[in-house]
């Protein structure tokens, strides 16, 4: 009758949620400068600043036009109300598209850097079953 040891060295499954400190190391490793990102972070900024001036312009033309009895005015009024709506959408659009790309640029990385402790891992586990095997039975 042989007995077996029942202890694991085997590191848990689940993953964690916060940035591992060899997550950093690593971020930092891959020396990313600041510089790269600047044009991104004007690009948010930007499209904020544009989706508050079609705001703006909305509420003016619409309450200007309100307050005339002149047709043409009034026209006049929607149709930049309508331009102020163009200018804000086009800045949520833009807004957007440079957020999720900063946040998948960090997501892309987190899910390379898991998968490369996980390989590491398997490559661990795989070569101490190949030493195992080596060894003459008794």
């Amino acid at each position: 009758m042989t007995t077996t040891s029942t202890t694991s060295t085997a590191a848990p499954r689940d993953v964690p949620t916060a940035p591992s400190p060899d997550f950093a190391a690593e971020l930092s490793r891959l020396k990313i400068k600041g510089r790269d990102t600047e044009p991104e972070r004007a690009l948010v900024f930007g499209g904020i600043v544009l989706f508050v001036i079609g705001v703006v312009l909305i509420v003016f033309a619409l309450q200007s036009a309100h307050t005339t009895a002149d047709p043409l005015v009034q026209n006049e009024r929607i149709i930049l109300a309508i331009f102020g709506a163009l200018i804000g959408l086009s800045g949520v659009v833009v807004w957007a598209r440079y957020s999720l790309t900063r946040y998948f640029r960090y997501w892309l990385l987190r899910v390379i850097f898991e998968e490369r402790l996980q390989q590491d891992r398997t490559i661990e586990v795989l070569e101490r079953i190949e030493r195992k095997l080596d060894r003459p039975q008794a």
